[in-house]
């Protein structure tokens, strides 16, 4: 298995966190939104949301440089977000009682702490409170290892929580080590 900057079945630690920049951000108000937003068009989420690319994602071929730009305006992308919310909890109740997966190969991807505080600090959050955030991110992450004991931890340097566009070398290194454990 392999788990990139996977929410934790305890994410719920997050959401005690008072923090400014996540008042107000509940998942009834991130599932009003994407609910919003998927039914809209996608040329209207195209002006909306203006996406742009990385710096290392225009690096990426021009098909898959387009291909990023239109995922992000699919009202049905939005309709998912919100589907998979509703069920958050219960979800992450029924993951937790399976418990842990002993000797399943597992690769575990986190994100870049200092380039989530770049992002913090160009949208103005206060460095301390996202500092308290991606500790507590990083800790339930690195909790995340305890599930087999054949587990190992990538940290994607320079990539945010979207590590498949950020950092797509890391997400192919790590499948590649899978592929090599499991026909070993």
């Amino acid at each position: 298995m392999i788990l990139v900057d996977a929410s934790s079945v305890d994410s719920y630690k997050l959401d005690e966190l008072e923090l400014s920049f996540l008042e107000g951000q509940t998942n009834e108000s991130f599932i009003k939104e994407w609910l919003e937003k998927a039914d809209q068009s996608v040329e209207k989420l195209k002006n909306e949301l203006a996406p742009e690319l990385t710096d290392r994602q225009k690096k990426l071929p021009y098909d898959a440089q387009q291909r990023l730009l239109e995922f992000g305006v699919k009202p049905e992308f939005y309709r998912a977000l919100a589907s998979e919310l509703k069920s958050w909890d219960e979800d992450a109740k029924s993951i937790k009682k399976l418990g842990s997966f002993l000797d399943l190969p597992l690769i575990v991807i986190a994100r870049d702490p200092s380039y989530q505080m770049e992002i913090a600090k160009a949208q103005n959050i206060p460095l301390w409170e996202m500092e308290k955030f991606e500790s507590v991110w990083r800790e339930l992450i690195i909790d995340q290892l305890s599930l087999s004991t054949q587990s190992e931890f990538i940290e994607a340097k320079g990539a945010g929580h979207s590590i498949h566009t950020d950092a797509p070398e890391v997400v192919t290194l790590a499948i590649k080590k899978m592929n090599n454990l499991v026909q070993s």
